[in-house]
C-alpha cells in the first residue's frame, strides 16, 4: 500500500533504522469527524459540501528536519510503498527555519502562556492555527481569512478578511483539522519528541 500522511503499518522500523534519529513517534486521539468547508466573503460565511476527516490509529510517525539528511534509509526498510521522511509530517526546529525554507512543506509548533500554535506549509500554501486554552477558542488563518472557532465543537464564530476581497473564498476545513490534530499530537506528553521536549518538566529534560 502507499504510505500516507497519517496511518500506516505502525511498525516503527523507520524510527529504529534512522542513523540520525530524525523519525519519531507521536500519539493522537483517533478521529472520525464530519465537517463542511466554508464559503466566505468578508464577515459573511456559509457551509458548503460535506466531508469526513478520519485518522484511525493513535500511533503516528513524523520527521524532524534538522536531523534528517534525506539518506532514504527509512524508505528502503518501509513495509509500505513510500519514504517516511517525505510522506510523513515534517517539522522544523524553529519558526525562523520554517520561514526561511519556503520551498519545503512542513510544520513548526510552539507553546507559551496558554497559547498553543502551529504554522504549516502544505503544497506550498502557508497556514497558521492557534488554540487559546484559556478561552478555549481556535484561530485559523490561511493568508486570506482569519476564522475563530469554539473548541471542542469546532463551531465557526466569526471571520475576518486579511486582505482585500473582491470574490468569495473557500475556507478549507481539512487543513484546519490536519493542523489541529498535528498540534495536539506533537504536544502530547505521552511521547518525548524533539518538539515537545522543551515543554516537558525539568526531570524529563535532564533525562
Amino acid at each position: 500500500s502507499e504510505l500516507g500522511f497519517y496511518d500506516c503499518a505502525s511498525c516503527g522500523r523507520c524510527i529504529g533504522i534512522c542513523p540520525n534519529n530524525a523519525n519519531f513517534a507521536y500519539h493522537i486521539v483517533p478521529i472520525n469527524i464530519a465537517y463542511s468547508d466554508y464559503r466566505v466573503l468578508g464577515e459573511e460565511f456559509h457551509e458548503i459540501g460535506g466531508n469526513q476527516f478520519i485518522v484511525e490509529n493513535s500511533y503516528q510517525i513524523a520527521n524532524y528536519i534538522p536531523l534528517c539528511n534525506e539518506c532514504s534509509v527509512c524508505g528502503l526498510h518501509c513495509v509500505e510503498h513510500g519514504h517516511p521522511h517525505r510522506a510523513k509530517p515534517r517539522y522544523f526546529g524553529s519558526q525562523e527555519q520554517w520561514e526561511t525554507h519556503k520551498e519545503a512543506d512542513g510544520f513548526f509548533v510552539e507553546k507559551d502562556d496558554g497559547l498553543e500554535g502551529i504554522a504549516g506549509r502544505i503544497y506550498g500554501q502557508e497556514y497558521r492555527l492557534w488554540h487559546n486554552t484559556e478561552t478555549n477558542q481556535i484561530t485559523f488563518a490561511d493568508g486570506v481569512i482569519e476564522a475563530i472557532f469554539e473548541y471542542p465543537d469546532h463551531r465557526l464564530i466569526r471571520t475576518m478578511a486579511l486582505t482585500v476581497m473582491d470574490k468569495e473564498h473557500i475556507l478549507d476545513m481539512k487543513v484546519y483539522h490536519t493542523l489541529l490534530t498535528q498540534l495536539k499530537g506533537i504536544l502530547n506528553t505521552e511521547d518525548c519528541n524533539p518538539i515537545n521536549l522543551k515543554y516537558q518538566g525539568d526531570d524529563i529534560r535532564r533525562f
